[in-house]
């Protein structure tokens, strides 16, 4: 067992993610271990936690495809957790999942740049039709953007002050444009906004890479990029389908 258990020493000591929870509903939030850890102070004689059990039987499941087998472990685990995990960490949970499934805040940055490049296409075209387009998209966007952000509330206390103040410069931008016609709000809130979420993401260690794979693999980019063809195919097949305007005749005065 001690030489088993040397293998997971460098986990115990540079491991990140606590994964198995307190045994009890009391004590710090930040009570959770590592499997290194737990499994290094099993080879010293202490109890293993029971969500240990849980988590090698989900695991050993998964490695030999067997999905019954899984799921049963895995309904086992959450009643135990239902049962002794405190419940603001099981909530905190479930909003870091939902999270994660959202990307709120990487959509949102994939909307700003779409807003732009709608922007462009209106300025070339002086379509109104294609700037409303980029207008909706911007709000959409700040909204996302709004969500992420108290999803980060929720989950740190407190969200990256380069996303606030980005999303906060953005919105007045929009307002002032509303009324400060020479002023383009919808420009200056997007390349805010995304310029903003690019730098916090940056800032964070492992961020920008995280931003750029999550961009790639959002299905999101496919809907995003078939609106935008829509919009520029409409604008020109109306425009085609115009009638040209007939000659009118002229009455010419007869000769003398």
């Amino acid at each position: 067992m001690r030489t088993f258990s040397r293998l997971f020493q460098f986990v115990s000591r540079t491991g990140v993610l606590a994964v198995v929870p307190r045994p009890d509903k009391t004590g710090s939030s930040t009570g959770w271990s590592n499997i290194g850890t737990v499994i290094v102070q099993s080879a010293l004689g202490h109890q293993p936690p029971v969500p240990v059990a849980f988590l090698a039987g989900m695991t050993s499941a998964f490695a030999q495809g067997k999905p019954h087998a899984f799921n049963s472990r895995m309904a086992e685990y959450r009643q135990w957790l239902a049962a002794n995990a405190p419940a603001p960490e099981l909530r905190k949970a479930r909003v870091e999942a939902l999270s994660n499934l959202l990307l709120p805040l990487v959509k949102a940055a994939v909307l700003y740049a779409v807003a732009l490049a709608l922007l462009g296409v209106a300025w070339r075209t002086r379509s109104a039709m294609v700037s409303r387009s980029a207008l909706l998209m911007v709000l959409l966007a700040s909204a996302l953007h709004a969500t992420g952000l108290l999803f980060a509330t929720m989950l740190v206390g407190k969200p990256s002050w380069i996303a606030v103040s980005g999303w906060a410069i953005g919105l007045a931008a929009l307002v002032v444009g509303r009324f400060w016609r020479r002023f383009n709000g919808t420009w200056a809130s997007a390349a805010i906004g995304l310029t903003a979420l690019v730098a916090a993401y940056v800032v964070v260690p492992g961020g920008a890479a995280s931003l750029f794979r999550n961009v790639l693999e959002t299905s999101f980019l496919v809907a995003i990029a078939a609106t935008v063809i829509v919009l520029y195919v409409g604008r020109g097949s109306r425009t085609a389908k115009q009638p040209a305007m007939a000659p009118q005749p002229t009455l010419e005065s007869p000769v003398a």
